[in-house]
Order: C-alpha cells, then sequence, then structure tokens
C-alpha cells in the first residue's frame, strides 16, 4: 500500500485570516515530487467558507510557497479557487460517480443492490483508466458539495480505499 506523508503548519487568526490548521499532502508515490493541500482544518471555528479557505491557501502560497519554490527554481502552481470532479479524475469517470451520488439512497451507501452496481461501475471505470483520486477530497466532495451524511460517507470512502488496494493486488 502507497502511503501517503503528511505535513501541518499552523496558522493564527489574523484581521481577515482565521486560525487554521494547514495539511500538506505528499503521495507515497516516489515518481512524483507532488505536493496538495489535503485539508485545512479550523482550530477557533466549526468550519471554514469556501472563501476562508481559499484566502489561508492565496497567503500560505504567497508568505511560504512560492518564496521558497523561486529561491530552488520549482515550478509551483496554485489551483483555481473553485474545483470540479474533472479537476481530479476524468469527466467519464465523474460521469460515473455522479451517477451514483444522484441515485444512490444517500441514507444507506451502497447498500442497495442498484446503488453497489453503480458504486463498482465508478469504482471501477476509475481503476481502468489508472486514475488516482485522494480519498480526502472524495470524502469532501460527497459531504459538502453532495450533501452525503458523514457517515456514509466514511463507509464509503473505507470501501473505495479497500477496492483500490484489491484492484491493485489483482493486477499483480
Amino acid at each position: 500500500m502507497v502511503s501517503t506523508k503528511l505535513y501541518c503548519f499552523v496558522c493564527t487568526k489574523h484581521r481577515d485570516r482565521e486560525a487554521a490548521s494547514l495539511y500538506l499532502a505528499r503521495p507515497g508515490d516516489p515518481s512524483t515530487a507532488l505536493l496538495y493541500v489535503s485539508n485545512i482544518v479550523p482550530t477557533e471555528l466549526r468550519e471554514l467558507t469556501y472563501d476562508q479557505y481559499n484566502f489561508i491557501v492565496s497567503q500560505f502560497h504567497a508568505r511560504f510557497v512560492k518564496p521558497s519554490a523561486d529561491s530552488l527554481g520549482i515550478r509551483v502552481e496554485l489551483s483555481q479557487p473553485e474545483q470540479t470532479l474533472e479537476n481530479w479524475i476524468s469527466p467519464k469517470t465523474a460521469k460515473f460517480l455522479r451517477a451514483f451520488s444522484n441515485r444512490a439512497n444517500k441514507s444507506t451507501g451502497s447498500s442497495h443492490p442498484k446503488d453497489r452496481e453503480r458504486w463498482f461501475d465508478f469504482l471501477i471505470a476509475m481503476h481502468r483508466a489508472r486514475e488516482k483520486l485522494d480519498s480526502g477530497l472524495l470524502e469532501r466532495w460527497l459531504t459538502e458539495e453532495e450533501k452525503w451524511p458523514e457517515d456514509i460517507a466514511f463507509d464509503l470512502i473505507c470501501e473505495f480505499e479497500f477496492s483500490e488496494g484489491l484492484l491493485r493486488r489483482f493486477d499483480r
């Protein structure tokens, strides 16, 4: 199993910026030097708005990431503030995930046979396309964008991670 390394940076409340912990993730795949913001967790508020979240990212980028990258000659990309599934996976795979999410019973997850079929269709499409999707991003998409209950989204993430490992093992 490929492990992800996390790096945590803490910012205090200052003017328009809320206090939070910013987590950078580095996938365990040694062939990539990719780092990405996997989450920002507020320390004083219950949750951040999208604008507050994006403000923290942009400040972190401007004050720490860009100057460091420039001094080392490293290219850094800051993604658009608004992300869609297609920023992470192909349109075809996103179509399978949306079909599952739009039609599934959000109180039972993938337990109904038809819902499970659509869930499997998404998992298989992603595997066939050799796409990688961070489980944290998927969980956020399920809960924030699609309004899945947190406990059901957690169950789906467990299934997602298990299926990734199973399919990788099957390919060997």
